[in-house]
């Protein structure tokens, strides 16, 4: 429970650094500190759970939930690192040509953020 609580503030969190977009230096910091503490809950549900090896196992029983949470986790990471990546350009390059992609982007990785949070 204390997990899945951290998982629904990580949301929160994200949502607030993500509508805070203009104020871009604080966006910046935000979702990085964002990723970082994702990252940090990913590794306390292995510990805590084993997940990685659980989520191995019910796929393969074909549990659906488990399967459909998997797809929007890993989704989500994978996007971590697009939105990273592109961001920084963004940032330090001043590649400005890249903000219809990012805001794509940031609209794919929060659907997938939320079907990790809802799953």
């Amino acid at each position: 429970m204390v997990l899945h609580a951290a998982n629904v503030a990580i949301f929160l969190f994200i949502l607030v650094g993500a509508a805070l977009h203009h104020k871009r230096q604080l966006h910046v910091k935000m979702m990085l500190t964002a990723f970082v503490l994702d990252l940090a809950l990913l590794f306390a549900v292995e510990l805590a759970d084993g997940a990685v090896a659980q989520a191995y196992r019910s796929v393969g029983e074909g549990k659906a939930i488990i399967m459909i949470h998997v797809a929007f986790a890993v989704s989500g990471l994978v996007m971590w690192i697009v939105q990273i990546h592109a961001g920084r350009k963004i940032y330090k390059q001043g590649r400005m040509e890249l903000l219809p992609r990012h805001a794509k982007g940031a609209r794919l990785f929060l659907f997938f953020r939320l079907g990790n949070v809802v799953t």
